[in-house]
């Protein structure tokens, strides 16, 4: 996978129809019930696998905040939410995080920038390398 990270910055939203939170991304890793050890052990390696994106996307949101002083001020309106995009045979998982002072949203996702439509296009992008979060 490539480990690139796009954050942008998007007009605020109040709809996050389709997302679900963080928490409850992280919470439900698997839908495959635990009978057995090798169950557990595919579950937590799920787990970890969400909370190290999680976590990643976070790292790059606070790396474009401090290079191309965007605004996010590292609050939160609400508890950020996560959506995926189902492409090339896979879904690919995007975070939004809307900032409590003034209802900026960011979107960060890994290996593409999401794609808006054309009334959206003068939003800003900003690319992370992993090298440049290490």
């Amino acid at each position: 996978m490539n480990t690139d990270w796009y954050v942008q910055r998007v007009p605020p939203v109040d709809f996050f129809d389709g997302m679900i939170s963080v928490s409850r991304y992280l919470s439900s890793p698997t839908n495959t019930k635990i009978n057995n050890p090798w169950d557990l052990d595919r579950a937590m390696g799920q787990a970890k696998e969400r909370l190290d994106w999680v976590e990643g996307a976070m790292k790059a949101l606070e790396h474009v905040s401090r290079s191309v002083r965007w605004g996010w001020e590292g609050d939160f309106r609400h508890e950020p939410y996560m959506g995926a995009l189902p492409w090339s045979g896979a879904s690919h998982p995007y975070l939004v995080v809307k900032q409590e002072n003034n209802g900026s949203c960011f979107l960060v996702s890994q290996g593409f920038a999401v794609p808006m439509p054309s009334e959206l296009a003068v939003m800003d992008v900003a690319k992370v390398s992993a090298a440049e979060l290490a």
